[in-house]
């Protein structure tokens, strides 16, 4: 009777940098790139943008940063176009988020 070992047979096969760059190829799987916007993707911020911090709404911001995508929610507290930073107030603390990772904008009603 012949007794298949399975994966511990190659196992031993496999060299701790193997491993390790098998991981962060896995790791890299997960990444995405960051969306190419257009003039009306900025402009369709700039307006929700706009609008969210002139009336005090609540704003989703969807950000691209370190080859992830995040969304925040809250409230926009100030704008710094000198430094291009946003600060919004959610619930948890207040985010810093610069212009530039902006990917997208909803003004929540």
């Amino acid at each position: 009777m012949l007794i298949e070992r399975g994966s511990k047979k190659w196992t031993s096969l496999f060299l701790p940098e193997h491993l390790r760059m098998l991981r962060e190829w896995i790791e890299e799987d997960n990444y995405t790139d960051k969306p190419d916007l257009n003039e009306i993707d900025f402009e369709a911020i700039q307006d929700d943008l706009q609008l969210a911090y002139s009336d005090q709404r609540e704003l989703a911001i969807k950000v691209w940063k370190n080859r992830e995508v995040y969304v925040y929610q809250g409230k926009i507290k100030e704008v710094d176009l000198r430094l291009r930073i946003i600060r919004l107030e959610t619930q948890k603390e207040p985010i810093r988020i610069s212009f530039d990772d902006i990917i997208g904008t909803k003004v929540i009603d």
